[in-house]
């Protein structure tokens, strides 16, 4: 299982992980299997009760040919001195 995650997460990033994969025709095995983590991490994230880090949007990105979809709606989060101006600049 991967480290928790220190991400800022777009919401609509469990829709379309669950919204790719089924495109694909996979299921949340196979996918598993391609990424090389847990069937129950992935469908947690398809649940949103559990937000991805950069490096398992990434490889999730790559397994469904997703062209940077996933990655781009995951974001480490700043550091706490950072985090008043991110949210200042990309709304809270």
């Amino acid at each position: 299982m991967p480290p928790r995650a220190n991400t800022i997460v777009d919401p609509r990033f469990a829709a379309e992980l669950r919204r790719l994969r089924e495109s694909r025709g996979m299921s949340l095995r196979q996918l598993a299997a391609a990424v090389n983590h847990g069937k129950n991490l992935l469908h947690q994230l398809e649940a949103g009760r559990t937000r991805p880090t950069v490096d398992v949007a990434a490889l999730l990105d790559g397994a469904l040919d997703a062209h940077g979809a996933l990655a781009g709606l995951v974001i480490e989060a700043p550091d706490v001195g950072e985090r008043l101006t991110y949210v200042a600049a990309h709304g809270g």
